[in-house]
């Protein structure tokens, strides 16, 4: 009778041991994932500094007119009135 409650116990061991693992999975797995969206945030950042060096080093007139036709400004008015709409919402 002892042997048998001894071996019952050590299968409920074995049996509880897998619920930590798998929350360590899981931790690591959302770590990586935070490392890869910093990642990804910084080369867009990067991306976004190139464009912008490489517009701003145009001296040709018809480069710069190109870049100006290029650049959404009716998203710029959408913005500031958005910040505009959160301004007035704080006060």
């Amino acid at each position: 009778m002892e042997t048998n409650n001894f071996q019952s116990s050590s299968q409920i061991r074995k049996e509880g041991s897998v619920g930590p693992i798998i929350g360590s999975v899981i931790i690591i797995l959302i770590i990586i994932m935070g490392g890869l969206y910093f990642l990804g945030s910084v080369i867009k950042k990067q991306q976004a500094e190139a464009e912008y060096r490489k517009q701003n080093q145009a001296q040709d007139i018809s480069v710069i007119e190109k870049d100006l036709k290029d650049t959404d400004i009716e998203s710029l008015d959408a913005d500031l009135m958005s910040i505009e709409a959160e301004l007035d919402a704080a006060i």
